[in-house]
Protein backbone atom coordinates (compact mmCIF):
# COMPACT_ATOMS: atom_id res chain seq x y z
CA UNK A 1 0.00 0.00 0.00
CA UNK A 2 1.31 3.45 -0.86
CA UNK A 3 1.48 5.94 1.99
CA UNK A 4 2.65 9.47 2.66
CA UNK A 5 5.51 10.42 4.98
CA UNK A 6 3.27 10.21 8.03
CA UNK A 7 2.06 6.76 7.10
CA UNK A 8 -1.49 7.81 6.18
CA UNK A 9 -3.26 5.51 3.75
CA UNK A 10 -4.12 6.81 0.29
CA UNK A 11 -7.75 7.83 0.33
CA UNK A 12 -7.61 9.11 3.90
CA UNK A 13 -7.63 12.77 2.91
CA UNK A 14 -10.64 12.46 0.62
CA UNK A 15 -12.60 10.51 3.21
CA UNK A 16 -11.80 12.94 5.97
CA UNK A 17 -13.01 15.80 3.80
CA UNK A 18 -16.26 13.92 3.56
CA UNK A 19 -16.60 14.15 7.35
CA UNK A 20 -17.19 17.90 7.07
CA UNK A 21 -20.79 18.99 7.69
CA UNK A 22 -23.06 18.56 4.71
CA UNK A 23 -21.09 15.82 2.98
CA UNK A 24 -21.66 12.88 5.36
CA UNK A 25 -23.54 11.08 2.60
CA UNK A 26 -20.48 11.13 0.36
CA UNK A 27 -18.35 9.66 3.13
CA UNK A 28 -20.87 6.89 3.78
CA UNK A 29 -21.00 6.11 0.07
CA UNK A 30 -17.22 5.78 -0.05
CA UNK A 31 -17.18 3.50 2.99
CA UNK A 32 -19.91 1.35 1.42
CA UNK A 33 -17.79 1.09 -1.72
CA UNK A 34 -14.67 0.10 0.21
CA UNK A 35 -16.64 -2.34 2.34
CA UNK A 36 -18.09 -4.09 -0.71
CA UNK A 37 -14.61 -4.23 -2.23
CA UNK A 38 -13.25 -6.04 0.84
CA UNK A 39 -16.10 -8.56 0.77
CA UNK A 40 -15.66 -9.25 -2.95
CA UNK A 41 -11.92 -9.74 -2.52
CA UNK A 42 -12.33 -11.94 0.56
CA UNK A 43 -14.74 -14.15 -1.37
CA UNK A 44 -12.22 -14.60 -4.19
CA UNK A 45 -9.38 -15.35 -1.77
CA UNK A 46 -11.33 -17.82 0.37
CA UNK A 47 -12.65 -19.61 -2.72
CA UNK A 48 -9.25 -19.94 -4.38
CA UNK A 49 -7.29 -20.92 -1.27
CA UNK A 50 -9.10 -24.24 -1.65
CA UNK A 51 -6.86 -24.84 -4.67
CA UNK A 52 -3.79 -22.63 -4.22
CA UNK A 53 -1.43 -21.64 -1.43
CA UNK A 54 -1.78 -18.01 -0.25
CA UNK A 55 1.78 -17.34 -1.50
CA UNK A 56 0.77 -18.18 -5.08
CA UNK A 57 1.32 -15.31 -7.54
CA UNK A 58 -2.38 -15.25 -8.46
CA UNK A 59 -3.05 -13.69 -5.03
CA UNK A 60 -0.55 -10.83 -5.22
CA UNK A 61 -2.90 -8.12 -6.52
CA UNK A 62 -6.02 -9.24 -4.61
CA UNK A 63 -4.09 -9.19 -1.32
CA UNK A 64 -2.73 -5.72 -2.12
CA UNK A 65 -6.24 -4.48 -2.97
CA UNK A 66 -7.62 -5.91 0.26
CA UNK A 67 -4.87 -4.37 2.37
CA UNK A 68 -5.36 -0.96 0.79
CA UNK A 69 -9.14 -0.98 1.31
CA UNK A 70 -8.96 -2.19 4.93
CA UNK A 71 -6.20 0.23 5.90
CA UNK A 72 -8.04 3.16 4.34
CA UNK A 73 -11.11 2.40 6.48
CA UNK A 74 -8.88 2.02 9.56
CA UNK A 75 -7.25 5.38 8.82
CA UNK A 76 -10.65 7.11 8.79
CA UNK A 77 -12.73 5.22 11.38
CA UNK A 78 -9.91 3.94 13.56
CA UNK A 79 -11.23 0.41 13.05
CA UNK A 80 -12.23 -2.15 10.45
CA UNK A 81 -14.74 -4.59 11.90
CA UNK A 82 -16.40 -7.19 9.73
CA UNK A 83 -19.38 -9.22 10.91
CA UNK A 84 -21.25 -11.55 8.58
CA UNK A 85 -24.14 -13.97 8.76
CA UNK A 86 -26.06 -15.46 5.84
CA UNK A 87 -26.26 -12.72 3.23
CA UNK A 88 -26.04 -9.87 5.75
CA UNK A 89 -22.68 -8.13 6.21
CA UNK A 90 -21.75 -5.29 8.54
CA UNK A 91 -18.60 -3.20 8.34
CA UNK A 92 -18.09 -0.94 11.34
CA UNK A 93 -21.68 -1.50 12.39
CA UNK A 94 -23.06 -0.36 9.04
CA UNK A 95 -24.90 -2.88 6.90
CA UNK A 96 -23.45 -3.11 3.41
CA UNK A 97 -25.88 -2.57 0.56
CA UNK A 98 -25.24 -5.58 -1.67
CA UNK A 99 -26.59 -6.15 -5.17
CA UNK A 100 -28.61 -9.30 -5.85
CA UNK A 101 -25.95 -10.79 -8.13
CA UNK A 102 -23.41 -10.89 -5.27
CA UNK A 103 -25.60 -12.68 -2.72
CA UNK A 104 -24.49 -16.20 -3.64
CA UNK A 105 -20.85 -15.13 -3.24
CA UNK A 106 -21.59 -13.56 0.14
CA UNK A 107 -23.46 -16.67 1.25
CA UNK A 108 -20.47 -18.83 0.27
CA UNK A 109 -18.15 -16.58 2.26
CA UNK A 110 -20.31 -16.56 5.41
CA UNK A 111 -20.77 -20.34 5.25
CA UNK A 112 -16.99 -20.75 5.11
CA UNK A 113 -16.71 -18.42 8.10
CA UNK A 114 -19.32 -20.42 9.99
CA UNK A 115 -17.60 -23.73 9.21
CA UNK A 116 -14.45 -22.40 10.89
CA UNK A 117 -16.36 -20.71 13.75
CA UNK A 118 -15.27 -17.30 12.49
CA UNK A 119 -17.84 -14.57 13.06
CA UNK A 120 -15.73 -11.92 11.34
CA UNK A 121 -12.58 -10.02 12.27
CA UNK A 122 -11.37 -6.72 13.67
CA UNK A 123 -8.44 -4.56 12.59
CA UNK A 124 -7.49 -1.57 14.74
CA UNK A 125 -4.07 -0.85 13.19
CA UNK A 126 -2.74 -1.02 9.62
CA UNK A 127 -2.56 -4.63 8.50
CA UNK A 128 0.33 -6.17 6.58
CA UNK A 129 0.24 -8.56 3.62
CA UNK A 130 1.60 -11.54 5.56
CA UNK A 131 -1.15 -11.20 8.15
CA UNK A 132 -3.80 -11.29 5.44
CA UNK A 133 -2.17 -14.40 3.99
CA UNK A 134 -2.17 -16.05 7.41
CA UNK A 135 -5.83 -15.14 7.90
CA UNK A 136 -6.83 -16.64 4.55
CA UNK A 137 -4.84 -19.77 5.43
CA UNK A 138 -7.53 -20.45 8.06
CA UNK A 139 -9.83 -21.52 5.21
CA UNK A 140 -7.34 -23.74 3.41
CA UNK A 141 -8.21 -27.47 3.35
CA UNK A 142 -4.60 -28.03 4.46
CA UNK A 143 -5.26 -26.21 7.72
CA UNK A 144 -6.26 -28.68 10.40
CA UNK A 145 -5.66 -26.39 13.39
CA UNK A 146 -8.49 -24.86 15.40
CA UNK A 147 -9.01 -21.13 15.06
CA UNK A 148 -8.39 -18.82 17.99
CA UNK A 149 -8.73 -15.07 18.35
CA UNK A 150 -5.14 -14.62 17.13
CA UNK A 151 -5.37 -17.11 14.25
CA UNK A 152 -4.02 -20.64 14.06
CA UNK A 153 -0.91 -22.32 15.42
CA UNK A 154 2.20 -21.34 13.49
CA UNK A 155 0.46 -18.45 11.72
CA UNK A 156 -0.46 -16.08 14.53
CA UNK A 157 -2.00 -12.72 13.70
CA UNK A 158 -0.65 -9.46 15.13
CA UNK A 159 -3.17 -6.79 14.11
CA UNK A 160 -6.12 -8.96 13.03
CA UNK A 161 -8.39 -10.24 15.78
CA UNK A 162 -10.70 -13.05 14.74
CA UNK A 163 -14.27 -12.60 15.95
CA UNK A 164 -15.62 -15.78 17.52
CA UNK A 165 -18.97 -14.71 18.87
CA UNK A 166 -19.87 -18.29 19.77
CA UNK A 167 -17.24 -17.89 22.51
CA UNK A 168 -18.20 -16.25 25.79
CA UNK A 169 -17.29 -12.58 25.78
CA UNK A 170 -18.43 -9.17 26.96
CA UNK A 171 -18.48 -5.61 25.66
CA UNK A 172 -17.62 -2.40 27.50
CA UNK A 173 -20.80 -0.80 26.14
CA UNK A 174 -24.42 -1.94 26.05
CA UNK A 175 -25.10 -4.17 23.02
CA UNK A 176 -28.53 -3.28 21.65
CA UNK A 177 -30.10 -5.25 18.80
CA UNK A 178 -33.39 -5.14 16.99
CA UNK A 179 -34.07 -8.33 15.03
CA UNK A 180 -35.42 -7.62 11.55
CA UNK A 181 -35.64 -11.16 10.14
CA UNK A 182 -34.67 -14.74 10.88
CA UNK A 183 -33.72 -16.00 14.32
CA UNK A 184 -30.75 -16.90 16.51
CA UNK A 185 -29.76 -17.50 20.12
CA UNK A 186 -28.09 -15.36 22.76
CA UNK A 187 -26.45 -17.21 25.63
CA UNK A 188 -25.91 -15.56 29.01
CA UNK A 189 -23.87 -16.25 32.15
CA UNK A 190 -25.81 -15.71 35.38
CA UNK A 191 -24.32 -14.23 38.59
CA UNK A 192 -24.22 -17.75 40.10
CA UNK A 193 -22.27 -18.93 37.02
CA UNK A 194 -25.25 -20.72 35.51
CA UNK A 195 -25.88 -20.35 31.78
CA UNK A 196 -29.00 -20.12 29.66
CA UNK A 197 -30.10 -19.39 26.08
CA UNK A 198 -32.65 -16.89 24.80
CA UNK A 199 -34.10 -17.29 21.32
CA UNK A 200 -34.58 -14.05 19.36
CA UNK A 201 -36.64 -13.69 16.20
CA UNK A 202 -38.01 -11.02 13.88
CA UNK A 203 -39.59 -8.18 15.84
CA UNK A 204 -37.62 -8.83 19.04
CA UNK A 205 -35.53 -6.19 20.82
CA UNK A 206 -32.69 -7.18 23.13
CA UNK A 207 -30.33 -5.11 25.26
CA UNK A 208 -27.22 -6.83 26.62
CA UNK A 209 -25.84 -4.60 29.42
CA UNK A 210 -22.18 -3.63 29.35
CA UNK A 211 -19.79 -6.16 30.92
CA UNK A 212 -22.36 -8.97 30.73
CA UNK A 213 -20.84 -12.32 29.75
CA UNK A 214 -22.69 -13.69 26.74
CA UNK A 215 -22.36 -15.32 23.34
CA UNK A 216 -24.37 -15.71 20.15
CA UNK A 217 -25.02 -18.81 18.07
CA UNK A 218 -27.16 -19.76 15.09
CA UNK A 219 -27.84 -23.43 15.91
CA UNK A 220 -30.32 -24.72 13.30
CA UNK A 221 -31.20 -21.25 12.05
CA UNK A 222 -29.73 -20.41 8.67
CA UNK A 223 -30.33 -16.67 8.73
CA UNK A 224 -30.68 -13.66 10.98
CA UNK A 225 -30.77 -9.95 10.18
CA UNK A 226 -30.49 -7.35 12.91
CA UNK A 227 -29.72 -3.70 13.56
CA UNK A 228 -26.97 -3.37 16.15
CA UNK A 229 -26.27 -0.24 18.20
CA UNK A 230 -23.31 0.92 20.29
CA UNK A 231 -22.53 4.35 21.71
CA UNK A 232 -19.00 4.41 20.26
CA UNK A 233 -16.66 2.12 18.32
CA UNK A 234 -14.76 0.97 21.42
CA UNK A 235 -17.85 -0.95 22.47
CA UNK A 236 -17.87 -3.10 19.33
CA UNK A 237 -14.81 -5.14 20.27
CA UNK A 238 -15.47 -8.40 22.16
CA UNK A 239 -13.49 -9.10 25.33
CA UNK A 240 -13.15 -12.86 25.69
CA UNK A 241 -13.41 -14.10 29.26
CA UNK A 242 -12.10 -17.64 28.77
CA UNK A 243 -15.15 -19.16 30.44
CA UNK A 244 -16.23 -22.57 29.12
CA UNK A 245 -19.60 -22.53 27.39
CA UNK A 246 -22.32 -25.00 28.34
CA UNK A 247 -24.60 -26.20 25.57
CA UNK A 248 -28.21 -25.95 26.72
CA UNK A 249 -30.71 -28.16 24.91
CA UNK A 250 -33.57 -25.67 25.00
CA UNK A 251 -33.87 -21.93 24.84
CA UNK A 252 -36.26 -19.41 26.29
CA UNK A 253 -37.89 -16.85 24.01
CA UNK A 254 -37.21 -13.14 24.21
Amino acid sequence: MTSDKKGAAIGQVDLKKAQQPGVQRGRDTKLQQLGRQTISTLYMLVRNVKMYDPDNDIFVQPFENLRTAINTIVAVDGLYQLQACGTTVYVNNKQLQLDFASLDNVRFLTEEFKARDVGGFNVARPVQLQELKDFIWIFSPRNEASVEEDGVQGKKLLNIKVGKFAKIHLHTDDEVRYILAGRGYFGFVEPDDGQFLVEVAAGDYINVPANTEHWFEMRDSGRIKAVRYFIDTSGWTPVYTGRVREFAETAATA
